[in-house]
């Protein structure tokens, strides 16, 4: 069922030229003007347009370490494309979404960001904790042609979060690594992982 339910997207016309690079910084206010462009349309149509971009937070979660939480999706995650590879981001689909104003897609954003955060790991973080960084457009590959991956960050304390809470059996295999741990391992990573790795970390440790 949850590829007939409406989800978040922006037609490919209203990107930027800086928004079509691979790795693109971004802030609130490019963030809330990309969106005033969003539409909603049933994720099943979607999967196959790549004019339109599914909007996906990709969430990297660090601790007070500077280790980044990674985990491995099991053949229970909803994208099947991504099964058994390894991941730095947690989100998904703005879906649960029916017929609100796009004049509120900043705030159905963050709603829908919260949840996704909520559920996979069950953390329950205000919005004032999600730093935005960056969109990831990649149309290197099926999955890369039909998303937008928005990329935040969350710092959380290791004293108040339990890394192996939420879906379980679906992020599996968690663990803490550090940016230089996940540089030699950058090869494991799923596309979207990789690129912030090799856009991010590699350039700044």
């Amino acid at each position: 069922m949850k590829h007939q339910e409406n989800i978040l997207v922006v037609p490919e016309e209203h990107f930027t030229p800086n928004q079509l690079s691979t790795y693109s910084d971004i802030g609130y206010s490019a963030l809330s003007t990309l969106l005033e462009h969003s539409e909603l349309h049933k994720r099943a149509d979607m999967e196959k347009d790549p004019s339109y971009k599914q909007i996906i937070p990709y969430v990297i979660v660090e601790n007070e370490r500077g280790e980044i939480l990674t985990y491995k999706r099991s053949n229970k995650s909803g994208e099947n494309r991504l099964h058994d590879m390894y991941s730095i981001g947690v989100g998904g689909h703005l879906d649960e979404i029916t017929s609100e104003p796009a004049t509120k897609s900043l705030d159905l954003y963050f709603k829908g960001m919260v949840r996704e955060i909520k559920e996979e790991i069950d953390y329950n973080a205000p919005i004032s904790d999600f730093e935005i960084n960056a969109t990831i457009y990649d149309n290197s590959n099926d999955v890369g042609k039909v998303h937008l991956g928005v990329v935040s960050t969350l710092k959380v304390s290791s004293r108040y979060f339990d890394s192996h809470q939420g879906e379980t059996d679906v992020l599996v295999d968690r663990e803490w690594l550090s940016k230089e741990e996940l540089i030699k391992r950058v090869d494991s990573l799923e596309n979207w992982s990789k690129i912030i790795v090799e856009n991010n970390y590699q350039n700044h440790l």
